[in-house]
């Protein structure tokens, strides 16, 4: 199917549509709005920056290093450039498909690195809060599992997603260690624990009780 009579972008947003109904994608009107902003920005910007109307065709490799240029310039975060030029090089693929261009111009075009934040940790105050929040559950044994989940999140420093994809076999009580195996990088660590510690007793008292 062509559309040289059609708006290119508007088209491409149409078939996006179609595409992520017929799916079933329940995050499609979000994603259609992600990826329309993406390419009006970059609309924008060559309206602003070349001396031509807006053409698919006339868009060259060089034109989009000095996009991706400027939006470093303007301080962009990686993630929301990724994703931009996401955006670029899927518009650009259709549009070789539908025939509109004889070229992809995005070919080397390059994603920037993200760099991982560490995890903000509760403050003193925050865990004593949720302690008393669970302190308070009716249910005993939910009392001891979230009172244990939460040791593990603020004393030992987990993530949420390596508290919770902990299994049993997991935890050392007798030698005093945790093992994640879930952790950053899918790499597997060993986190020792106080014996005699508050830490150990609430994992225990959830364990003996639950086990």
């Amino acid at each position: 199917m062509h559309h040289e009579t059609l708006d290119p972008l508007a088209a491409y947003l149409a078939h996006l549509d179609q595409h992520l109904t017929t799916r079933g994608r329940r995050d499609s009107p979000a994603t259609l709005r992600a990826i329309r902003s993406d390419l009006r920005a970059f609309i924008a910007w060559w309206q602003a920056a070349r001396p031509v109307a807006f053409n698919l065709a006339l868009v060259l490799d060089t034109d989009l290093d000095d996009y991706l240029t400027q939006r470093q310039r303007d301080g962009r975060a990686a993630a929301t450039i990724n994703r931009g030029n996401a955006s670029l090089r899927n518009w650009f693929a259709w549009a070789v498909g539908e025939g509109l261009i004889a070229h992809n111009p995005t070919g080397s075009l390059h994603d920037l690195q993200v760099e991982e934040t560490a995890p903000r940790g509760l403050n003193l105050d925050g865990v004593e809060w949720l302690l008393r929040a669970a302190a308070k559950l009716d249910d005993p044994l939910e009392r001891l599992r979230d009172t244990a989940m939460i040791v593990l999140l603020s004393d030992l420093g987990l993530r949420s997603h390596e508290a919770a994809s902990l299994e049993l076999r997991d935890l050392d009580l007798d030698g005093g260690a945790v093992t994640v195996r879930m952790g950053k990088g899918r790499k597997a660590r060993r986190i020792l624990i106080d014996l005699d510690g508050p830490t150990m007793r609430r994992l225990r008292a959830y364990l003996d009780t639950f086990y």
